[in-house]
Order: structure tokens, then C-alpha cells, then sequence
């Protein structure tokens, strides 16, 4: 999250909504200033899925007590074997051929290959964890230095989980759909992208997550777990919209949850509630629960009215 708002920040410079803004900065800097400020977003957003399985991974060994870094390099390796690498070759306006040789693409390392890297973290981790429980791992000497062991130990796990993510890569390149990526585009992304981004999917969504805190669950996060994988390649879609000059295909985001469902005093926007409570609330312990949860409201947190 905080390299996504830093990719946000730079955008917002990169696209500044005022008229002469660009001409006054690359006036300023240079010209083509402006181009150059979308060189953080290549960092940021443009990785975000590597981000994802890195994290995800590292964060599930660690809550189960095994390597986390060993396991996120693993998960890592086992995304990139999953994601097709292309070559291009371009003519240039002189007629000249140039090769670019072999490029990973943007679009599977970003937000539109985050439900590939979800799935790649839980799955490589989980057999990464299978296979150091079950302790069918290299041992070394006592003498051996802790990290040295740890690299040993990571040997049989990484082996098995590499075949196994190589046998998923030829399984699916003996299909019509050639990668993961365009499988899952089409059966998982595509359908929860039709209902998640439209006006139901997003009354549904409020209601779930609102629903799940009214039993003291953490609503926001169960239900955005999910709804993240969605909301994030919309807003990239919209990103290199804006960067093209288009007209943006997505209103619901991250950002218009952001801006229009959770910033009136958090989940449930809960303002408008908590300032009727403090007015015209008749049970003094009411209005009490309601003074204390005000502040904390202004700034979009709402457990304290909520629970």
C-alpha cells in the first residue's frame, strides 16, 4: 500500500488537472519533465504483483512458523515460471529492425496479474510449509552457520514446488488459453469484474462487509481480500487511461470506495449516525458512546461506534 499511494503522489504530478500546468512544469525542468515523473509508477504500480506474492508468502510462513524469506523468494520464483516471457522485435520510423529481446510483460507484473499471485503465494507456501513440517529437508552439521542451513533446508521445497509450478505452465500451454494468466482473465477476473464493478456489486459489497462487522468481524478485510484483486485492476486500467489521453472506463475504485463509501466516518460511514446520536440521541449512555467515537470518526475509523 504505501509504494501504491507514492505511484499516486507521482501520478498527480505527472497529470495535474490545470490547464498549463504541464507546459509551466517542463518550461521549468525541461521538456517532456512531465513523461519523466511517470518513471516512479513503473516502480510501483507496474510491480504490484510481485509485491503481492512476496508479501503474502512471507507474511503466511512467518504466521506458520517456517522461513519467510525463504518462502517468498520460492512463491517469487514460482510466479515468474508461471508468467510468459515474450520477445519483441520493432521496426523503427527509418526502416531499421531492432530487437528487443526477451521482456517480462507489465500487465501479468501489475495489478492484472494480482489473482495469479495470490493464488501462486498460497499455494507455493503451503507446499514450502508441507515439506519443512514433514522435515524432508537437507540437513547440515551443527557447525554450519544458521543461514547457510536455512539455504539447505529451502533446496527440497523449492525443488518440488518449481516442478510442480513448471507442470501447471505445461498444462496450460497445451490449451488454448497458453497461460494462467489469460485463463483466469476470462473465468475469475472477467465475471467478478462485470458484477464487482458496477453499481449492485458494490451495494452488495457495502452491505457484506457491513454485515460481517455487525458479528465483530473486521468486515473490511475479509470482504476486500477479495474485492482488492478487482478494485486495483480497475484502477490501473484507469491510470493508463489517463496516461493515453482517454476518457477513464471505471468509476467504482479503490479510490471512489476511498472518496464516496468510506470517507463519511469510515466503514458504514458512520458521521451522519454518530452526529444524529450527539443531537437528538435520547439515551445519555448512547450519546456518551457517540462524543468519544466522533473524533476518531473524522478520521474514517469506525470500530469505536461500530462494536
Amino acid at each position: 500500500m504505501p509504494l501504491i499511494i507514492i505511484g499516486s503522489i507521482f501520478m498527480i504530478l505527472a497529470n495535474f488537472p490545470m490547464p498549463g500546468y504541464a507546459n509551466f512544469v517542463n518550461g521549468i525542468f525541461g521538456a517532456g519533465f512531465t513523461t519523466k515523473l511517470l518513471y516512479p509508477i513503473r516502480v510501483t504500480f507496474d510491480i504490484v504483483a510481485i509485491l503481492a506474492v512476496i508479501s503474502i508468502s512471507y507474511q503466511l510462513a512467518k504466521d506458520r512458523e517456517v522461513d519467510g524469506l525463504s518462502a517468498g523468494t520460492l512463491s517469487l520464483a514460482a510466479f515468474l515460471m508461471l508468467t510468459p516471457v515474450q520477445t519483441i522485435d520493432v521496426v523503427l520510423q527509418n526502416g531499421d529492425k531492432l530487437s528487443l529481446g526477451k521482456v517480462l510483460p507489465t500487465a501479468n507484473l501489475s495489478a492484472g496479474g494480482l489473482i495469479v499471485a495470490i493464488l501462486t503465494a498460497i499455494i507455493a507456501t503451503e507446499i514450502f510449509i508441507f515439506v519443512v513440517k514433514k522435515n524432508w529437508v537437507v540437513k547440515m552439521p551443527e557447525s554450519v552457520p544458521p543461514a547457510v542451513a536455512k539455504s539447505f533446508t529451502a533446496i527440497t521445497p523449492g525443488l518440488i514446488i518449481l516442478v510442480v509450478f513448471f507442470l501447471i505452465r505445461l498444462g496450460f500451454e497445451s490449451t488454448s488459453y497458453q497461460t494462467v494468466f489469460a485463463f483466469i482473465t476470462k473465468f475469475v477476473g472477467a465475471p467478478l469484474a462485470l458484477v464487482g464493478l458496477s453499481f449492485g456489486g458494490m451495494f452488495a459489497t457495502v452491505s457484506l462487509y457491513s454485515f460481517f462487522w455487525t458479528l465483530g468481524i473486521h468486515g473490511t478485510r475479509v470482504v476486500f481480500g477479495v474485492m482488492d484483486s478487482i478494485l486495483l485492476p480497475a484502477m490501473d486500467q484507469n491510470r493508463s487511461a489517463l496516461e493515453a489521453g482517454h476518457q477513464l472506463p471505471n468509476i467504482v475504485t479503490l479510490q471512489f470506495y476511498d472518496n464516496f463509501v468510506n470517507s463519511l466516518g469510515g466503514c458504514g460511514a458512520t458521521l451522519g449516525l454518530i452526529i444524529c446520536i450527539i443531537l437528538i440521541g435520547k439515551s445519555r449512555q448512547v450519546k456518551s458512546i457517540g462524543k468519544l467515537a466522533l473524533a476518531p470518526a473524522i478520521f474514517n475509523i469506525s470500530e469505536p461506534i461500530i462494536f
